[in-house]
C-alpha cells in the first residue's frame, strides 16, 4: 500500500470552505489521502441499531455509491459493542475476514484490515463512525492513530452541525407552516384583526381590518406605532363623526392598554363595527373589528317603531282622557246637578227618598272624581301646563293620598323647561317606580327627586322597604322592559340599586338633546343596568 499523506490531508481538514458542504464526503477523502487505505468512509446507525447508513464513501479514492447494510456480525458490531465499555476506536490489522466469517461482504471485497472509530452527538452519544479497511496491512504508529482520531473529531464536529442546520431547517419549516396555517386561520375569519406588539407597534393584520379603514392602510406596515394610527384615523376623516381629536385619541389609547372591554365605531363609509381590545401574555394587544351594520339598522328600525308606538300610545292615552273628562265627566257633573236640583224640589214629606237622592248625588261625584283620577293616569295635563317638576309633585302627593304610602317630593333646582318628549317619559317612569314600591316593597315611606343641570336631568325614585333578590326577578317583565325602552330612546342611563331587607333606587339620567322625533339620530350608548327592577301594571295599562 502506497503511504499516505497525513500533512496534505491535514491541509485539506484545516480549509474554510470545506465545511460549507452538506455531505461527508470530505471525511472520507481525508482518510484515503491520509492513509491510503482502500475503502474509506462515514457511516451512522439506523432502523434503532440494526443497519448501517452509509453516509460517504471511497474506493481507491473514488466516490462511490453509498448504502445500508446490516451491522450483524460485522466489525462495526464489535466497534459499537467495545463503545459501551468506553472503547471508541478499534483497530485490526489483519484476517479481517476469517474473524467475521458471517460477513460474506467482507470476504468478497477481499478485506484483510480495518479501523473504526465512533464519534458523538451534541450530548455525548455515539451518532456514527469513520472507517478505513484495506485489502493488506494497514501502520498503526503513532502519527496515524493521532491522525484518525482528528479525522473522527472533526467528522464528529461536521455532523452535530450538519444536524443542527437540519433540525434549523426542519424548526423553520415548521415555523413557516405555522404562520401559513395562523395566517389562513386569521383571513379566514370574518371580523377584521390586528397585532400590536408589547412596545405598542403594528405588526399584522387581515384584509378586513384594512377594508374597514380604507384611508389609513398605508399606516398598516410593521412597526408603526399605535399612537401614530389612531392619529391618522382623525386626521383622516376615518370616523363619520366628529370627535374632540386629543380626547378620543387618549381614550382609544387607554382602551387598548386596558385590553379589555368594547365600543362601538362609525366609519366613514356608513359601516358600524365593534371594536374589542384583548392583552396577550407577552404585553401586546389584538383588537377584533366586527361588523354591525346590519345589526345597527335593525336596532334602528326596531327603535323607529317603539318611537312610533309610545308616541301613538301617547295620543291614544291624550284622546281617552280628554274623552273622559270633556265628555264622559261633564256628563257626570251635570247628573250630579240633577240629581240635587230634583232632591231640592221632593216634597218635605218624602224624608226618606230624599236620603236615596243624596246617596245618588254623592255616588255620582265619587264617579267623577276617579274618572278624572283615572284621566290625570292616563294623560297628566299638569305636565303640559306647569312642567315636569309640578307634575311630579302632584304624582307624589296623589299616590301619597290613594295608596297608604308617604311620598316625598324633593326639587334639587331641576331646570324648569324640560323637553315634552323627556318629561313625559320621566313622569312615566316615576309613575311605574312608585307603582311597584305600591305592590311589592311593603315600604311605608317612599323619596322621589328631581335634578338636573344644562346639559342633563336625573329622577331618583328610593324606598325603604323590602328590596330584592336579581335572581327573583324577571327581567323581561313588562315594567322593566317599559323603563329600559324609554332611557334607550332618549340616549339616556338606568341604574337599579337593591339588597334584600334595604330598599331600592332607581336612578335615570336622560340629556337635554335626547329627542324622540327622530330615532335614527340617536347614540347607541349601551343602558348600564345593574340590577332589575319589579314591575306590575296590573291596575293600569301599560306605561
Amino acid at each position: 500500500m502506497a503511504p499516505g499523506n497525513i500533512e496534505k490531508a491535514i491541509t485539506l481538514l484545516a480549509r474554510e470552505t470545506f465545511w460549507n458542504k452538506n455531505d461527508f464526503d470530505f471525511a472520507a477523502k481525508a482518510l484515503w489521502i491520509g492513509l491510503r487505505a482502500r475503502w474509506c468512509g462515514v457511516a451512522t446507525l439506523v432502523d434503532g441499531g440494526r443497519q448501517l447508513q452509509v453516509l460517504a464513501y471511497r474506493d481507491k479514492g473514488r466516490i462511490r455509491k453509498a448504502d445500508t447494510y446490516d451491522i450483524q456480525g460485522t466489525p462495526c458490531e464489535d466497534l459499537y459493542s467495545r463503545a459501551g465499555d468506553g472503547d471508541w476506536q478499534i483497530f485490526l490489522p489483519d484476517n479481517v475476514s476469517e474473524l467475521f466469517p458471517d460477513d460474506a461482504l467482507l470476504k468478497e471485497m477481499g478485506v484483510v484490515s480495518y479501523r473504526g472509530g465512533i464519534f458523538h452527538d451534541a450530548e455525548g452519544a455515539p451518532a456514527g463512525h469513520i472507517f478505513a479497511l484495506s485489502d493488506e496491512p494497514q501502520p498503526n504508529d503513532l502519527e496515524t492513530r493521532l491522525y484518525f482520531h482528528l479525522v473522527c473529531q472533526r467528522t464528529g464536529d461536521e455532523y452535530n452541525r450538519w444536524k443542527a442546520t437540519e433540525e434549523l431547517k426542519f424548526r423553520e419549516s415548521k415555523l413557516a407552516e405555522s404562520e401559513h396555517l395562523l395566517a389562513d386561520a386569521i383571513e379566514s375569519i370574518s371580523e377584521g384583526f390586528v397585532l400590536y406588539d408589547a412596545d405598542e407597534r403594528f405588526v399584522l393584520c387581515n384584509d378586513n381590518y384594512r377594508e374597514f379603514y380604507p384611508k389609513i392602510t398605508d399606516m398598516l406596515v410593521p412597526g408603526t406605532p399605535v399612537e401614530d394610527i389612531v392619529r391618522a384615523t382623525i386626521e383622516r376623516g376615518q370616523l363619520a363623526d366628529p370627535v374632540d381629536g386629543d380626547a378620543w385619541i387618549r381614550m382609544r389609547l387607554a382602551q387598548y392598554r386596558a385590553g379589555k372591554g368594547a365600543h362601538e365605531q362609525h366609519i366613514s363609509n356608513g359601516r358600524w363595527l365593534l371594536a374589542t381590545e384583548r392583552r396577550t401574555t407577552d404585553g401586546g394587544f389584538v383588537g377584533i373589528r366586527t361588523d354591525i351594520t346590519k345589526t345597527k339598522l335593525a336596532q334602528t328600525k326596531v327603535r323607529d317603531l317603539t318611537n312610533r308606538l309610545i308616541q301613538e300610545q301617547e295620543n291614544e292615552r291624550r284622546k281617552i282622557a280628554r274623552e273622559l273628562h270633556d265628555d264622559l265627566g261633564q256628563k257626570l257633573a251635570l247628573l250630579a246637578i240633577e240629581l240635587e236640583l230634583i232632591a231640592h224640589e221632593l216634597p218635605d214629606d218624602s224624608d226618606k227618598f230624599a236620603a236615596q237622592m243624596s246617596e245618588l248625588v254623592d255616588r255620582s261625584k265619587e264617579i267623577a272624581r276617579s274618572i278624572e283620577s283615572v284621566s290625570r293616569q292616563l294623560h297628566p295635563s299638569i305636565l303640559e301646563q306647569l312642567g315636569l317638576t309640578s307634575a311630579l309633585r302632584s304624582l307624589c302627593a296623589e299616590f301619597g293620598s290613594h295608596a297608604n304610602l308617604e311620598v316625598e317630593f324633593v326639587d334639587h333646582r331641576a331646570p324648569k323647561s324640560v323637553p315634552s318628549s323627556i318629561a313625559i317619559n320621566l313622569y312615566r317612569i316615576a309613575q311605574e317606580a312608585l307603582i311597584n314600591i305600591r305592590k311589592h316593597s311593603d315600604a311605608q315611606n317612599a323619596i322621589v327627586e328631581l335634578r338636573g343641570n344644562g346639559e342633563e336631568v336625573s329622577l331618583t325614585v328610593s324606598d325603604s322597604g323590602v328590596g330584592f333578590d336579581d335572581m327573583t326577578v324577571d327581567a323581561n317583565s313588562l315594567g322593566l322592559v317599559s323603563m329600559k325602552e324609554r332611557v334607550r330612546l332618549l340616549d339616556g342611563r338606568i341604574a337599579i340599586q337593591s339588597e334584600l331587607g334595604r330598599g331600592t333606587r332607581i336612578e335615570v339620567m336622560m340629556p337635554l338633546s335626547g329627542q324622540l322625533s327622530d330615532p335614527t339620530e340617536q347614540s347607541t350608548e349601551s343602558i348600564d343596568l345593574a340590577k332589575p327592577s319589579i314591575a306590575d301594571t296590573d291596575n293600569m295599562p301599560p306605561l
